[in-house]
């Protein structure tokens, strides 16, 4: 079980080979010879134009066949000399299933920042060691627009792009799967900086996009509207071993953002992402986000550093929200609107706003089990927790608050004592801060985390109930055993493993 993180990459790393190795039955093998889009030679959209027709076009393309038909299974691969092919007239439309693969050569894809790159409709794709760059669209895609279509991108990279939505990617009742790759530098003026999935409606039904990344990196986007570095209406993202960094979005969702959709991220980074509402992930409308094992950190908005939720649930486990920041209210998570948030063995800390530094929720639920908030401030009220006591569940046990500060500083209304430790200066059991948690850094496992210190009363205080039983399933954030001596610990980190 400690060996989870190296068995998901070997996974991944099977699936990939698995995915990209060549049939030997399939139709046909063409090379690419040509790095320009003009007729002499095999240019890249002449390959393209075979494998979409089905037929030899005796366009200066050599086809190296294994059976008698064409349009099916088909694979593109570059000469040795090409390292990057110039699109000059226009997008390169593939409707027929192909293999797209820059081999050794790591292939450039340029758009010159007049078209898009790639228009991907009904078709299954593969790409391969390619880096698609300079795509630009005024409607959606900058440089692949997917629809109902099923595209795998491994070892890949897809960067500098621009649209209205979806500046790498705009994927619509598509099926989009990233491996070891990443969706750099894109700009939107509307949804979906670095990717935007979308469901395809027609007349009769509706199809969800899903997006998968495996390995991968999100970083440095922008969009002038929701969702900096990923946005989905509707569809569902899944993030594993993935990180999200350092994107902006005007509006929401800086690094995130779920409208009536479905994030679930596992060993994952949401990281100094910015934008008004939810710097680092935002869901609204019915949406679900669910974190395990991962860590949202240094993120910032005027509302919602680390969450923003309305009318939507946000679950955690084994989770780590540390050092985002508001100007106005919920440093870590802000609740709105009948929103549930719930946490289970995680740790929210170092995080500051105006009014509920740690978690902030107005009209919605929150659930504690097991878990340590503690180290956040507000300039205002409830600088570790500002919600309605009605509206607060506690059960397992929990570590609130540090002696800096009176437990009516630390909460707006009065916390249960059933199950809590009140760490305040006038709680049960006062700690200073540096006696309770270790700043955020790599302690081992996929994300970072807060270390506990030697003898904080975190330790050996948590619900074995909880611990043991899923999400948690008896290991912390880092994949390290939660039980010893029939004990575990509160927060996201299990001490007696530190590195």
């Amino acid at each position: 079980m400690r060996n989870l993180v190296s068995l998901q990459k070997t996974t991944v790393a099977l699936a990939v080979m698995q995915a990209l190795a060549f049939n030997p039955s399939s139709a046909a093998t063409i090379t690419v010879n040509n790095a320009s889009d003009s007729t002499a030679g095999c240019t890249f959209r002449q390959a393209i134009e075979i494998i979409n027709t089905g037929s030899d076009q005796s366009n200066g393309c050599f086809l190296n066949t294994s059976n008698d038909s064409l349009g099916s299974n088909d694979t593109i691969l570059f000469d040795n000399s090409i390292t990057r092919v110039s699109l000059t007239k226009g997008q390169v439309t593939i409707n027929s299933d192909v293999s797209i693969n820059g081999d050794g050569n790591a292939v450039t894809l340029s758009g010159n920042n007049s078209s898009r790159l790639l228009g991907i409709y009904a078709a299954n794709v593969l790409i391969n060691n390619m880096t698609l760059t300079n795509g630009s669209s005024t409607l959606n895609g900058g440089a692949i627009h997917a629809l109902q279509s099923d595209i795998t991108l491994s070892n890949s990279t897809i960067s500098t792009n621009s649209a209205t939505s979806g500046g790498g990617i705009h994927a619509e009742g598509s099926n989009v799967t990233l491996n070891n790759s990443a969706v750099l530098n894109n700009y939107v003026s509307a949804l979906g900086g670095g990717i935007f999935t979308v469901f395809k409606s027609n007349v009769s039904s509706a199809t969800a996009s899903n997006i998968i990344l495996n390995n991968s990196t999100i970083s440095e986007n922008i969009s002038g509207s929701s969702g900096g570095g990923i946005s989905t209406v509707g569809g569902t993202v899944t993030l594993n071993n993935t990180t999200v960094a350092d994107n902006f979005a005007y509006f929401d969702g800086g690094g995130v953002s779920a409208i009536s959709g479905n994030v679930t991220l596992n060993e994952s980074t949401i990281s100094n992402n910015s934008s008004l509402y939810g710097g680092g992930i935002l869901d609204t409308s019915n949406s679900s986000i669910t974190l395990s094992n991962s860590t949202v950190a240094d993120n910032f908005a005027y509302h919602g550093g680390g969450f923003y939720s309305v009318s939507s649930t946000v679950t955690l486990s084994n989770s780590t929200v540390s050092g985002n920041s508001v100007d106005y209210s919920g440093g870590g998570i802000n609740a709105k609107t009948n929103s549930s948030i719930s946490l289970k063995n995680s740790t929210v800390s170092n995080n500051s706003a105006a009014n509920g530094g740690g978690i902030y929720a107005s009209s919605s639920s929150v659930t504690l089990s097991n878990n340590i908030i503690s180290g956040n401030s507000a300039k205002n009220d409830g600088q570790e927790l500002s919600i309605s006591t009605n509206m607060l569940n506690v059960i397992g046990n929990n570590l609130l608050g540090d002696n800096s500060k009176t437990s009516s500083q630390a909460f707006t209304e009065a916390i249960p004592s059933s199950n809590t430790i009140i760490a305040t200066k006038d709680g049960d059991t006062p700690t200073e801060m540096t006696n309770i948690l270790r700043p955020l850094a790599d302690n081992g496992g996929p994300t970072q985390t807060h270390a506990l210190v030697t003898n904080s009363p975190a330790i050996n205080t948590g619900d074995l109930n909880v611990c043991t039983t899923k999400p948690v399933n008896k290991l912390d954030q880092r994949g390290e055993p939660r039980t010893q001596d029939n004990t575990c610990d509160l927060g996201a980190f299990e001490s007696g493993f530190e590195r």
